[in-house]
C-alpha cells in the first residue's frame, strides 16, 4: 500500500502539529501489510511518530519534518523498556522518529528533518578543555530546563535502510541504532551546530552487521560513536560487532570517531576512505569513557584517511583492566596539535598495534594553551606506555620549527618495531 500523509489531514504550514495525522497514515499502511507512506514537499510540524514493520517513510524533495518545540509533544519517559536520557548532559527519552522491535523498517528521500536544537541550546561558552575539542566553545540545555534526546531512534530492530535523508539542527545524538541487526545507512547528511553539544552524528550501539557509507557530517560532537552499552536492551547485549564506515567526510568538535562506551566487546571495525576535519581525537579507541566502563575492543581495521587541521591524530588509551587488540592503521595523513598516544594502564592490554604509511605534520594551536591543554596535548609526538607489539612502519613526522613536542617517549612495551621511521 502506497499513501501520502496530506490525505489524513496533515498540512504543510510549519504551524499546525501534525503527529496524530502522520502517525494514522503509518498505522494504516502498517495494518493493510505493508508499503509507502509519503511526507511532501512542504513543512510538517510534528511531535513523536512511531515507525512500523513493514514501512517505508519517503520524504519527497522539499519535504520537511519540523520538531515541536513543547517536550510534552514527544513520548513519555517510560513509552519503552530500553529508553532512557542523561539529564547531567541535559538531554531526556523523548524522540523524533522511534522505531521499537521493529522488521523491515526504512527511512528514505532527500528531505529534511529538522530537530528544532537551537530552541532548547543556551549560547556557547568557553570550558576549561576547550581548544582542541569544542574549538567553537560548547553549548548545553538552557539554564533550568532540559531538550529532547536522540532525533532518530532505532531500537532492536531488523533489517533497517536509513537512505539520503538529511538530519539539520538536531537537540541531541542525530541518529541512534540500539541493540540492532542488519542495518544500511548511506547517504545521509547532517547540519548540527559547531558549539551544540552532544549532538552526535550516528550511534551505533550494542548492534551487528550494520554497514554506513557515503555521508557528510557536520556536527558539534562525535561523527560517529562505536558502543556496546546494551545493558537495557531485552537481550543484555555485550557485543557490538561487524561494523563498516566508508566513503565519508566529517566535521567534528569532539572525535571523529569514538570506540568506547559501555560494557562488553567491540570488535570487527573497519574504516575507510574518510575525511575528518576539525575534531580531537580524530581516532578515539578507549576502554571507559571518562574513566567509567569496561570495554575490549578487538579486530579495528583503519584505512586511507585524512584528518586536516585536528587535535590529537589517534588515541589508543586502556585502563579498567580491559584490552585493546588487533587494530591496522594506515594510509593515514593528519595535520594536528597534539600527540598520538598509545597507552595501557594495565601494562599489555594493549597489543598488536600497527601502524603503516603515517604522516602526521604538527603545528601550534593558535590559542594560547592552558595546563589542561598542555596536558592534553602531551610531551612528544608518539608517546608509547604499556603497549606489547606495535610497528610503526614508514610513519613519519614533520613538525614547525616553533613546537616544542619532542619526537618520541616509549616506556614499560615490549616488541616495539620501527622501519623507515624519522623517529
Amino acid at each position: 500500500m502506497e499513501t501520502n500523509i496530506l490525505n489524513f489531514g496533515a498540512v504543510a504550514d510549519g504551524k499546525t502539529l501534525n503527529t496524530e495525522a502522520i502517525q494514522k497514515a503509518i498505522d494504516t499502511v502498517a495494518e493493510a501489510g505493508g508499503g509507502r507512506v509519503t511526507i511532501p514537499a512542504g513543512t510538517f510540524l510534528t511531535g513523536t511518530i512511531w515507525l512500523k514493520s513493514h514501512i517505508e517513510l519517503h520524504f519527497e524533495n522539499g519535504a520537511v519534518l519540523k520538531a515541536s518545540e513543547n517536550l510534552n509533544d514527544y513520548n513519555e519517559e517510560d513509552a519503552y523498556r530500553q529508553n532512557y536520557g542523561f539529564t547531567p548532559e541535559g538531554w531526556v527519552g523523548k524522540h523524533l522518529i522511534v522505531a521499537v522491535e521493529q522488521t523491515d523498517v526504512s527511512v528514505t528521500g532527500k528531505g529534511i528533518i529538522d530537530g528544532s536544537g537551537s530552541a532548547f541550546f543556551e549560547e556557547p561558552q568557553k570550558m576549561f578543555y576547550t581548544g582542541f575539542t569544542f574549538r567553537y566553545g560548547v553549548a548545553f540545555s538552557k539554564k533550568g530546563t532540559v531538550r529532547p534526546g536522540q532525533t532518530m531512534c532505532i531500537i532492536e530492530c531488523r533489517d533497517v535502510t536509513i537512505r539520503d535523508v538529511s538530519i539539520v539542527d538536531s537537540p541531541s545524538w542525530c541518529f541512534f541504532i540500539h541493540g540492532s541487526e542488519d542495518v544500511i545507512i548511506s547517504g545521509i547528511r547532517v547540519k548540527n551546530i559547531p558549539w551544540h553539544a552532544n549532538t552526535d552524528g550516528i550511534d551505533i550501539d550494542a548492534s551487528k552487521n550494520v554497514t554506513v557509507s557515503d555521508c557528510i557530517i557536520d556536527t558539534g560532537d562525535d561523527a560517529f560513536a562505536i558502543r556496546c552499552a546494551g545493558y537495557r536492551i531485552r537481550e543484555d547485549l555485550d557485543v557490538c560487532e561487524n561494523i563498516t564506515i566508508t566513503n565519508c567526510v566529517c566535521y567534528a568538535r569532539s572525535s571523529g570517531v569514538r570506540i568506547s562506551v559501555g560494557k562488553g566487546t567491540i570488535r570487527n571495525v573497519v574504516m575507510s576512505n574518510i575525511v575528518f576535519r576539525e575534531c580531537s581525537p580524530a581516532i578515539n579507541i578507549a576502554s571507559a569513557y571518562n574513566g567509567k566502563g569496561h570495554i575490549n575492543v578487538e579486530n579495528v581495521m583503519i584505512n586511507n584517511i585524512i584528518a586536516d587541521d585536528v587535535g590529537i591524530p589517534i588515541s589508543i588509551y586502556e585502563n579498567n583492566d580491559c584490552h585493546i587488540k588487533n587494530v591496522n592503521i594506515s594510509n593515514f595523513r593528519a595535520s594536528a596539535k597534539c600527540r598520538c598516544l598509545f597507552k595501557a594502564d594495565d601494562i599489555g592490554a594493549v597489543s598488536n598495534i600497527n601502524l603503516r604509511d603515517v604522516n602526521i605534520e604538527l603545528s601550534n594551536p593558535t590559542f594560547e594553551m592552558t595546563d589542561h591543554t598542555r596536558e592534553k596535548r602531551g610531551k612528544c609526538a608518539v608517546e608509547v606506555s604499556g603497549v606489547d607489539t606495535i610497528c610503526f612502519d614508514n610513519v613519519k613526522i614533520e613538525k614547525s620549527d616553533d613546537v616544542d613536542l619532542d619526537f618520541y617517549s616509549e616506556e614499560n612495551s615490549v616488541n616495539v618495531t620501527k622501519r623507515d621511521c624519522n623517529f
